[in-house]
């Protein structure tokens, strides 16, 4: 088994790439690696410490493996349809800025492809 800090979504690959060749995976929160390093009077911080600190933590407290949440693909949708919004109100600025003729129909024409996007 594979254990490991969630950081915010930058463990999304390895957990996946741990799925997918079938070993276990335990994604655990940094506070509860930071309070297990504190119980054991660790209070030095570097790459070599923490990673030997998750290796004690996974042998002492035998985390569940858990796969990636099915809500992953979702966050990845979510996040797109946001951009895309946020590209039609970029490009609606654009038009009220824009004097000839030529850029307000290109950036309409952008717009209207934007907003039929699925």
């Amino acid at each position: 088994m594979v254990v490991f800090e969630s950081t915010g979504g930058l463990e999304i690959d390895l957990w996946l790439a741990l799925n997918e060749a079938g070993i276990d995976a335990a994604p655990i929160n940094p506070r509860q690696i930071r309070n297990f390093a504190q119980a054991l009077n660790q209070q030095a911080k570097t790459d070599t410490i923490d990673a030997q600190i998750i290796a004690q933590f996974g042998q002492v407290i035998k985390p569940k493996p858990q796969v990636v949440p099915d809500t992953q693909g979702l966050k990845e949708l979510v996040a797109r349809r946001n951009q895309i919004v946020e590209m039609i109100s970029a490009e609606n600025c654009r038009i009220k800025a824009a004097r000839q003729n030529a850029i307000k129909t290109d950036i309409r024409a952008n717009i209207d492809w934007l907003e039929k996007r699925p």
